[in-house]
């Protein structure tokens, strides 16, 4: 159980941190650099781990789900994570993230895995749906919440989902091999894909879709700050580095359904630290509304 609450307690530090260093260098400079500085110490981490157990985690037979894992999760699914950052907070970005990554995960794997889901997960479904509406609607009223800072969202809970169903299938082939890839080489597998994806979106949105300064005007003033390397780095290491090692090593120990349900709580982590940090105050429905999405969360899986 220790690995579930660890990536639940790091998944949630990595939202803070992200969500700083998405406005601090721009979305996509931010998750393209955080996820390359994660590669590196990953690959680092690996070797030592490998040369240290004598045996190999590298195997032909079971990369290529981890990299399209990794391009689907870390790639499409951060970038989207990013973007919504600056827009929604951290608190309701990774909210939609967990809430929707986990219904798409439950479809995903009945599509890819054949597992179905009993009337009682369909009920865990609809909890799910009825606290991320409650959790969505503002304490003031129907204030309009940007629709843009939504759409990535939902593209990172996508991202999410359907990447854990791919992880899912990579372990089904590893255990037809009757080989084990630890869960720091898959979190760096995964993460090669990841920076790939990152890469090629932020050097294609410079070069083509960021608006372009008019004729004479002063450049734009580079992203960046005082303290930006430290929310970076701490991004870097919560999230794609420590947060997914400790979700892979728990996916390991554990049954899926209890690992997906404890990281769930870190959408409840976040709440306290969003509201140190971002000074972001929900109401008493948006707090019960992510409580209820937990709850929903944790009967799909455990159901």
């Amino acid at each position: 159980m220790l690995p579930a609450l660890l990536t639940a307690l790091l998944f949630s530090f990595s939202a803070v941190f992200g969500q700083r260093a998405a406005k601090l260098y721009g979305p996509l400079r931010a998750n393209a650099l955080r996820l390359a500085l994660a590669c590196v110490v990953l690959g680092l981490v690996t070797l030592i781990v490998d040369t240290s157990r004598g045996q190999p985690s590298w195997f032909s037979a079971v990369f290529p789900a981890l990299f399209l894992s990794g391009a689907v999760g870390f790639g499409i699914g951060d970038v989207g994570l990013f973007l919504a950052y600056p827009k929604l907070g951290s608190r309701l970005t990774i909210l939609i993230n967990f809430s929707l990554g986990t219904l798409c995960a439950a479809w995903g794997d009945q599509v890819v895995l054949g597992q179905h889901l009993a009337a009682t997960q369909w009920g865990g479904v609809g909890l799910v749906l009825a606290g991320l509406a409650m959790a969505l609607w503002p304490a003031a009223g129907p204030r309009r919440l940007p629709w843009s800072g939504l759409a990535w969202a939902a593209l990172a809970g996508l991202g999410q989902g359907f990447g854990t169903t791919l992880t899912g299938w990579a372990n089904r082939l590893a255990e037809q091999q009757h080989v084990v890839v630890h869960g720091i080489s898959q979190a760096f597998q995964r993460s090669l894909a990841g920076v790939l994806v990152s890469v090629t979106v932020w050097i294609l949105w410079a070069r083509f879709i960021r608006p372009q300064p008019a004729a004479g005007a002063p450049p734009a003033k580079t992203p960046g700050g005082k303290h930006a390397g430290f929310w970076l780095t701490g991004a870097a290491l919560f999230g794609p580095v420590a947060g997914v090692s400790c979700y892979q090593w728990a996916r390991l120990e554990l049954p899926s359904a209890v690992v997906v349900a404890v990281a769930a709580t870190s959408t409840l982590w976040v709440i306290p630290l969003a509201r140190w940090i971002e000074k972001d105050q929900p109401g008493f429905r948006q707090v019960a509304g992510t409580v209820l999405a937990v709850a929903g969360i944790a009967v799909l899986y455990l159901a």
